[in-house]
């Protein structure tokens, strides 16, 4: 979001969408961290757009779905959002400590569950941590 942002003041954000339109696989991490204005929603919703039905898109949060109207500050915006990531779309609540309660200290009450959202037209085989539990999920 960050270099859309900066993509969007130069004037260069086309570029900059027809590029992470092209990746196979585009991660968004910790959307909703950072506030996000309504005209970089709109360009959310354009990359997701230019995406869909061809490439991979996973997504992670802690804010629950139903805030993401707030979050994006329009909720016709999230509901367009929301509508281009629902379909083929595979949803992973991760409960328990975070990588911030464990390595920097945060007490339990302060970390949020964490939601993976996986829009995947294809199948991957994931090199992540969490790779044995979702390669099998993808594949039932």
């Amino acid at each position: 979001l960050i270099r859309l942002r900066a993509a969007y003041e130069k004037g260069t954000v086309e570029r900059v969408l027809r590029r992470y339109a092209r990746y196979e696989l585009l991660i968004i991490d910790e959307i909703g961290y950072l506030p996000i204005q309504k005209h970089e929603a709109d360009l959310i919703f354009q990359l997701l757009n230019m995406r869909y039905e061809t490439h991979s898109t996973i997504f992670t949060t802690n804010i629950a779905l139903s805030g993401w109207g707030e979050l994006f500050k329009s909720p016709e915006t999230a509901a367009a959002i929301l509508d281009r990531m629902v379909h083929h779309v595979k949803i992973y609540k991760i409960k328990g400590k975070h990588t911030e309660e464990t390595h920097l200290g945060f007490p339990p009450q302060i970390a949020l569950p964490k939601t993976y959202i996986f829009r995947l037209p294809k199948t991957y085989n994931f090199k992540l941590p969490l790779t044995k539990k979702i390669n099998q999920s993808l594949k039932s």
